[in-house]
């Protein structure tokens, strides 16, 4: 049986697109390629992973791929943003051959009708998908015994039993990087993910929703064994560790940096926690952050979310303001660079929350101003729920960067306005990163507004030229914005 797995690309209406492929290489597909390599582990060949990052599905170069392949069973991925798309897909693959589709993800595991009930897709998968996923094409196509699988019977949905975690994480292969070659246009060996799951409940996050709340992660040795082999194998410029939360287990990422130095590994690299994490124990969390930088860890990005105390006590977050200027200090300290998520349109934000938030992220070295997303399967897509104000799905992927979207999924806060929201959002992104000395970390690839790692060549010298003069021209245009935003 021909397998071929579908990433689809998040459709973002954005003004990074217009920059997106010149200088920045694409990030494998983490749950395509999670599939292929444990399908391929299993001694599974016929597969393959086919990306709408690189062509579009109704390209001409997909669809020639797509039927030169002659796949028996498609499976696509699907999370809340990509929920109309992959419908779409699942429509357009349906006119070109009558084979089973399977959709797994964030977004059937969610709200399995909202895809079961597409006339195009047979079959979903809930939860984490590798044993299961594997069990499906085995049994096929007596499927009743599948965990975690639904799927349609004489007009009726049917609920398999749900997947159990995998608990032993080395028991997975390595990612497969191999077959994401930089000849496709990947940053091959950018990325690396050591565990699953965070044991916090942020009312924004929608991270639990396939990997739970309980934290699973590879034993030291494992991880250092797999970031050796990248390092030698792929030589990454910067190598993104993209754990939810990397330090949850201080042993472990002590143990982590000790093996990295013991076997003389030098490569750069960045990763993310809570700005909770290393003020627990000041001494401690600073021992570990020269460790850290010892071991070639460059920056650390935190959620930093906002900067006032009650809109962090709103969202659940467990953090202070205390706890995020004190990270940042510690960072300063050990001479590390500092990345920053925040959000906007938190319920209750006044536009002096929003200020106090912008002041703290321009403290940092690289920041995403984000807008409170509602996702299905979080307290605030709960609560709109509840008050019969559910967001439209196309406008879910409002999230970072400049969203260009008319109005917000979900009703502001008191006294502010989508469009005041969304120009804010904008503005404090574009001032940000037209700060001479950002511009040059960007030119040197040591930061990004992408926050991955990104090609470093004469397009991005080039593009950063124009920019600077861009400014030098705009100038009373930037002053006056700068004046409109504070």
């Amino acid at each position: 049986m021909n397998v071929a797995l579908i990433y689809p690309a998040i459709a973002r209406r954005t003004a990074y697109n217009i920059i997106d492929k010149a200088i920045c290489a694409a990030l494998p597909p983490i749950s395509s390629g999670a599939l292929y390599g444990f399908l391929r582990a299993k001694g599974y060949q016929k597969v393959k992973v086919f990306d709408e990052q690189l062509n579009a599905f109704d390209s001409r170069e997909f669809i020639i791929s797509l039927r030169q392949f002659m796949p028996d069973i498609i499976g696509i991925s699907c999370n809340s943003r990509m929920h109309t798309h992959v419908l779409q897909m699942a429509q357009f693959f349906k006119s070109l051959v009558d084979i089973p589709i399977i959709v797994g993800g964030p977004q059937p595991t969610l709200q399995p009708e909202s895809i079961l009930n597409n006339k195009y897709v047979d079959y979903i998968m809930r939860g984490e998908g590798e044993k299961a996923f594997y069990q499906f094409l085995t049994e096929y196509p007596n499927v009743k015994n599948v965990p975690g699988l639904s799927y349609k019977d004489n007009g009726n949905i049917v609920h398999n039993k749900d997947v159990v975690l995998i608990s032993d994480l080395d028991e997975l292969p390595i990612f497969p990087y191999d077959i994401f070659g930089k000849d496709k246009g990947y940053c091959v060996g950018g990325l690396y993910i050591s565990s699953r799951g965070c044991p916090h409940n942020c009312r924004f996050c929608s991270a639990n929703i396939l990997a739970g709340r309980k934290y699973r992660a590879h034993s030291a040795g494992r991880v250092v064994d797999d970031l050796e082999y990248l390092v030698k194998a792929y030589r990454p410029p910067l190598l993104n560790i993209m754990d939810d939360n990397f330090i949850v287990n201080m042993k472990r990422t002590f143990e982590i940096m000790e093996l990295i130095l013991s076997r003389g590994l030098k490569f750069k690299w960045y990763c993310r926690t809570r700005t909770d994490t290393l003020p627990r124990n000041v001494q401690k969390g600073q021992d570990l952050l020269h460790l850290m930088k010892r071991a070639g860890c460059e920056s650390i990005s935190f959620g930093f979310e906002t900067a006032t105390n009650h809109l962090l006590k709103e969202i659940n977050k467990e953090t202070t303001v205390r706890d995020h200027l004190q990270t940042i200090a510690m960072m300063r300290k050990a001479k590390m660079l500092v990345r920053g998520t925040f959000i906007f349109g938190i319920p209750g934000e006044t536009r002096a929350d929003s200020m106090e938030t912008v002041k703290l992220a321009y403290k940092l070295d690289w920041a995403q101003f984000s807008l409170l997303t509602p996702y299905p399967g979080t307290y605030y897509y709960d609560k709109l729920k509840e008050e019969n104000i559910l967001p439209d799905s196309n406008q879910l992927d409002i999230s970072g960067g400049f969203s260009g979207e008319k109005a917000l999924p979900y009703k502001p806060p008191v006294g502010r306005t989508d469009r005041e929201i969304l120009k804010l959002q904008t503005r404090a992104t574009i001032l940000f990163w037209l700060h001479p000395k950002r511009m040059w970390n960007f030119v040197l690839g040591r930061m990004s507004p992408y926050g991955d790692p990104h090609r470093l060549g004469i397009k991005d010298i080039t593009m950063a030229t124009r920019v600077i003069f861009r400014i030098i021209i705009d100038k009373f245009k930037l002053s006056r914005l700068f004046r409109q935003t504070f």
